[in-house]
This record gives structure tokens, C-alpha cells and sequence, in this order.
């Protein structure tokens, strides 16, 4: 990863002011944004510990109906221009679809990564996660985590990857990945709920 062109002092004075925009859950359950979900890996692992969807985005018709159908939230078409109507969320999760991972994609305008990386910057959740990038597009991932006070993480699991940050930690989660006994999707989001409910107890 790229080294943070900001000084230690620096860093860490912005991170102290990047606080999440979205205050914790009343019910103290953890929601998720699950953006370019297709039929539902993030959601199917979110259910299977206990955390919330709240909101959703699909392009794909069919995938849309399925995730509906199975997750019982009906997800967007598209990213919405503005925010305002997109309910408060703890962790984002991001599925890139294939061939949209590597550099030159993270960084054109209007990219899925790139709208995932807006909503980012105007709502700062607590995790994000991010599957699908090549190596070189994590770390540009990474690296912009970073500088807004992030602390980031890169797990591989056989052809998944996955970007993982956590606000205002020093360093990112550590996923604990048995692929052969559960779905690295649920690994990897265990890892940052746990890391987001760590992180929001000691700020309360």
C-alpha cells in the first residue's frame, strides 16, 4: 500500500475528527448498505450474524428480485445522486462486479467503486468492505481508506479478495478465514462487526 503522504501528527488529528455521521443503532444492532449486491453473498452472511440490511443497490433485474425475495429488502437500480434518503447504516458492503476492480476502473468517474467511495466520503461508516478489487485497485482502495482514518486491511481467499476498513482504528481488521467450514463472506464481515462494535464502545 501506498505510503499516507499526511505526517503522523497530522493523521492523527484528522482521524479524531472523522467521526461517523450516523449515531449507533438504538436496538444495538449493526445495519448494513449492501451495494451491487446481486442475489445476496453479503446479505445471506449479514443474516447469518445477526446484523440488519437496510439498504440495497442491484442494476441487474432478476438479481434484484431474488435478493427482494429472499433478503425481504428491495434494492435500488442505481446508485441515488444524493443521500439524503438513504437510511443511517454501521458497515458497507461493496461487491465489484467483475472487470470493474482493476486500477483504471477504481479510478474512472462513475465507477461502481467510485460512487461506493462517495457514499463513503458523505456518510464515513463505521466498516466498510469491500469485495472484487485486484491488487493494484485495493490499494488505491486502501490507501483512500486510510487518509480518511480508516485503519485497513486486505484479505484473499481462493479468488475472493476483500478491502476492509474499520474507523478510526490503527490498523484493519484480521479476518479469520476457514473457507472449507463457512462462506469467506461471513468470515470477513465477523471480523469487521466485531472490529465496528470494539470501536463503537470505546467512543461512547
Amino acid at each position: 500500500m501506498k505510503e499516507n503522504p499526511l505526517n503522523e501528527s497530522a493523521t492523527r488529528t484528522l482521524r479524531n475528527l472523522m467521526t461517523p455521521q450516523t449515531p449507533p443503532p438504538p436496538s444495538g444492532i449493526l445495519r448494513v448498505a449492501d451495494l451491487f449486491c446481486g442475489d445476496g453473498r453479503f446479505a445471506t452472511a449479514a443474516r447469518d450474524l445477526g446484523l440488519e440490511i437496510v439498504f440495497a443497490v442491484e442494476s441487474e433485474l432478476r438479481e434484484r428480485e431474488i435478493y427482494e425475495l429472499s433478503h425481504d429488502v428491495r434494492p435500488l437500480e442505481q446508485m441515488p445522486r444524493l443521500f439524503d434518503g438513504v437510511p443511517g447504516f454501521d458497515i458497507l458492503a461493496v461487491s465489484i462486479p467483475g472487470g470493474s476492480g482493476i486500477l483504471s476502473e477504481v479510478k474512472r468517474k462513475g465507477s461502481p467503486y467510485q460512487e461506493a467511495a462517495r457514499l463513503i466520503r458523505v456518510r464515513r461508516p463505521r466498516g466498510v468492505v469491500i469485495r472484487g478489487l485486484s491488487e493494484e485497485g485495493a490499494n488505491h482502495a486502501l490507501h483512500e481508506l486510510n487518509i480518511l482514518g480508516y485503519g485497513v486491511s486486505f484479505a484473499e481467499v481462493g479468488e475472493q479478495t476483500f478491502a476492509c476498513g474499520v474507523l478510526g482504528w490503527a490498523s484493519g481488521p484480521t479476518p479469520e478465514l476457514v473457507p472449507s467450514l463457512e462462506s469467506p463472506f461471513v468470515s470477513v464481515l465477523r471480523a469487521v462487526n466485531i472490529a465496528v462494535m470494539v470501536s463503537t464502545r470505546g467512543t461512547q
